[in-house]
């Protein structure tokens, strides 16, 4: 129970190194799948696809048992792959071990581990959330997404999720938006329906605009897995809730009254000043 959440960039240091140490000390001891993988396609691109599939341990280790792939060639390299890949993440867990940590994939690994092993726990956590609630869906990854299909029972609870497909490009944290459209399905299918959420509440209405001409050019490239009638990024316009308000300023001057030599501390105070003035007479008026 003791433990800490490590800096992502801590763990993927971390893991970098466990990728290297492991192959390095399986070829020194002739191990024969390390052997083969780095004669298949050479040591420097063994080790770019290791630290690869480290950045996703879940997803990885489950792809890694399919062998579905055409050639003999590819089947054996794929195998290779995955016996190296599983001693590398014994050795990077041994490594978060001994100094008490758990990385964010982790923590998601070890909740998933935690459901599939002990019905009765998956059981009390289903019965305890009535509603599912999940916003920004388009982040989410492969691992999220199942412990989400875990918790949702259909005669249980309920579930609702809130995203927009087309912020997907930003691949947070290996954000797959085949998740988004997974869950939108099974929704579906479940009797479910998709509300669209059109109007916009931030943005003036010539942003708005310019975003619904774009989309459409973008849907074809960044978003060319969209193209489905329920969340195509080319049929949905927004509209805008906001005036225009042509007395708004875009850029506003401050004068700050500074000698031309001045301190960055001098010059933080002055603007400070600047603005509360500003607001002060924004108040006023």
């Amino acid at each position: 129970p003791a433990f800490f959440i490590i800096d992502e960039n801590a763990a993927n240091l971390m893991a970098g190194q466990a990728v290297k140490n492991t192959l390095l000390s399986l070829l020194q001891k002739n191990d024969p799948e390390a052997s083969f993988l780095v004669d298949s396609v050479d040591f420097g691109t063994a080790i770019g696809a290791l630290e690869d599939l480290s950045s996703f341990r879940w997803h990885a280790a489950k792809s890694l048992t399919d062998e579905k792939i055409a050639g003999a060639q590819e089947r054996e390299i794929l195998l290779a792959l995955r016996g190296v890949f599983e001693k590398v993440t014994a050795s990077f867990e041994r490594q978060l071990e001994r100094i008490g940590a758990i990385d964010f994939q982790g923590l998601e690994i070890k909740v998933l581990q935690l459901l599939d092993s002990n019905p009765e726990v998956l059981t009390h956590y289903r019965d305890k959330f009535e509603h599912i609630l999940v916003d920004e869906f388009q982040d989410t990854n492969d691992a999220q997404t199942e412990l989400i299909l875990k918790l949702f029972e259909e005669k249980t609870n309920k579930l609702c999720i809130v995203g927009d497909p087309r912020q997907s490009i930003y691949r947070f944290r290996g954000a797959n938006i085949d998740c988004f459209t997974r869950i939108l399905e099974m929704i579906r299918g479940k009797g479910g329906r998709c509300v669209h959420l059109l109007e916009n509440f931030r943005s003036r209405p010539k942003i708005i605009d310019f975003v619904n001409i774009c989309q459409k050019t973008l849907s074809e490239g960044l978003f060319g897995s969209l193209q489905r009638d329920d969340i195509s990024a080319g049929g949905e316009k927004m509209t805008a809730f906001r005036d225009e308000n042509p007395v708004s300023h875009s850029v506003i001057t401050l004068d700050m009254d500074l000698p031309t030599e001045s301190s960055s501390e001098e010059r933080r105070q002055a603007e400070g000043r600047a603005i509360a003035s500003y607001v002060t007479e924004m108040y006023g008026s």
